[in-house]
């Protein structure tokens, strides 16, 4: 390679760094510039899958279909508000990213659908599912920022759950028992 081919190189390297720059320093400042932050309530709605759309080893479906020791309740009454709240931050004038953590809790009342006690009272339970989901989402504004702006957005979530059965059961040589279940843990989405 001759002296001239290198300095023309070199040159049209130090070219584009210098240019670089520039427009990298004005993008910083108009991100910092740009970066709203908000805090948000929402009050939403929890429905519970139906029957149908179950998995096999679902604990609801199998405390309906245990034969006469199935308990007698309907998944529709899960449902129920849900209440939260979410911070966002603006990135720049098109993206947001924020961070919201929400809250559900109901407790459904069952009895044995084909078992009473001998005086004929029914032997009860409470059903109870609650979760707390806590999510990060992005945000794409494809108008910017202006006043109400339609977004498409992403996110993930960590699901902490507890459902817990309390009550009174039968076991398999038909006597009843007081006793509480409980299964509680995290899962994502």
């Amino acid at each position: 390679m001759n002296l001239r081919r290198v300095l023309q190189c070199g040159s049209a390297a130090a070219l584009l760094a210098v240019a670089t720059v520039v427009p990298a320093h004005a993008q910083v400042t108009r991100v910092t510039d740009s970066s709203r932050q908000a805090i948000g309530f929402n009050l939403g709605y929890f429905n519970a899958r139906g029957l149908d759309s179950r998995v096999d080893e679902d604990v609801l479906l199998a405390n309906l279909s245990q034969g006469e020791l199935s308990l007698a309740f309907d998944i529709d009454d899960f449902d129920g508000a849900t209440f939260g709240g979410e911070w966002l931050i603006g990135l720049n004038d098109y993206l947001e990213a924020g961070v919201g953590v929400s809250f559900y809790q109901n407790t459904v009342p069952s009895v044995y659908d084909q078992k009473v006690r001998d005086d004929g009272r029914e032997i009860a339970q409470e059903l109870k599912l609650r979760f707390v989901p806590i999510t990060g989402t992005i945000r794409f504004l494809p108008i910017g920022r202006n006043g109400v702006a339609p977004y498409v957005g992403a996110g993930i979530g960590a699901f902490n759950f507890r459902y817990s059965e309390v009550g009174e059961f039968i076991d398999n040589q038909g006597f009843t028992f007081t006793d509480r279940f409980v299964k509680s843990g995290w899962t994502g989405g």
